[in-house]
């Protein structure tokens, strides 16, 4: 059992799996963290404990996996559509870093992103010979992007010497923000302040998980440990790092900029660069294999 591996609603976190469709592939794995911004106040974290970013309650038995490098058409994904797949399910609404162990006093909200995580990896060990894994790809997206940065050299020291360990982030690579939009035309909207002052709250709010050689370098603000611009140089993972030069989301959410057409999206540049990183096209085609959840207490089985 895992008792800290909870939603902000404090029903069970959880993962979906797809096996290796073969033992040639038994040792390889494809981790994505699913994105969904973010909570940045008890109150917009409430807000989420009623929706599926905030309670697996409203999580199906089984899903189609079609996250980035999950595809399972060999004609679509060559490289990697027979590995074992896991999508680590966003209810956590803290980037995947919380670390708390209980339910907040006031709004009884908990953020354990970072504890969901654990129990994944801690849960596949006992079930299915994670800790055999030869190679291991670490990706996620949007907010798991962020994660997936924040918590790529924690996985790889947790994983055997034997096992190659590389970082794929997607839209995660995040900075700074203090420069956001101004104009009268189209006006600004409201957005959620992304600064390191402003990641000083979030990062108490959520008891955010944070790289330890990141920390190492940075011991009087380790929060900034949490944007990649900061982390990165602190990595000693090897990472791939999957990033538009502007994201249609990224601009309302923390710049305002609403009504903003980008010149490189994000939802049109990823896939071209995805397409690069696996020498294959077209890579957002439905597949059909599915997918069963895993919650960490007792669940149903899949259909």
């Amino acid at each position: 059992t895992f008792p800290y591996a909870k939603c902000l609603d404090g029903s069970p976190g959880g993962f979906y799996l797809r096996p290796a469709t073969s033992p040639i592939n038994s040792t390889k794995w494809i981790f994505v963290l699913e994105g969904g911004g973010e909570c940045v106040t008890e109150e917009s974290c409430v807000k989420r404990t009623g929706t599926p970013l905030g309670s697996s309650k409203f999580w199906n038995a089984t899903t189609v996996l079609t996250e980035w490098f999950q595809n399972s058409d060999a004609n679509l994904n060559p490289e990697f559509y027979g590995y074992n797949h896991v999508f680590i399910k966003y209810c956590s609404g803290d980037l995947h870093t919380g670390q708390q162990r209980g339910p907040r006093p006031q709004s009884k909200v908990q953020c354990s992103g970072h504890h969901i995580i654990e129990a994944t990896l801690n849960s596949l060990n006992r079930t299915h010979a994670l800790d055999a894994a030869k190679l291991l790809v670490w990706s996620g997206a949007s907010a798991g992007g962020i994660a997936a940065v924040a918590t790529l050299d924690w996985v790889a020291d947790l994983m055997p010497e034997s096992c190659r360990v590389v970082g794929a982030p997607i839209g995660g690579f995040y900075f700074s923000n203090n420069v956001t939009y101004n104009y009268t035309f189209p006006p600004a909207i409201a957005y959620v302040p992304w600064t390191f002052d402003a990641l000083v709250g979030y990062y108490h709010l959520w008891d955010s998980f944070v790289p330890v050689r990141c920390v190492n370098q940075h011991p009087q603000t380790p929060w900034q440990c949490i944007f990649a611009v900061v982390s990165y140089e602190t990595l000693n993972t090897p990472v791939f790092v999957i990033e538009a030069q502007t994201d249609k989301i990224v601009m309302p959410l923390h710049d305002g900029s609403i009504g903003i057409k980008p010149i490189h999206d994000v939802h049109a540049f990823v896939p071209k660069m995805f397409g690069i990183f696996v020498k294959a096209r077209k890579m957002w085609i439905s597949i059909n294999r599915i997918a069963s959840f895993a919650g960490f207490l007792p669940m149903k089985k899949a259909k």
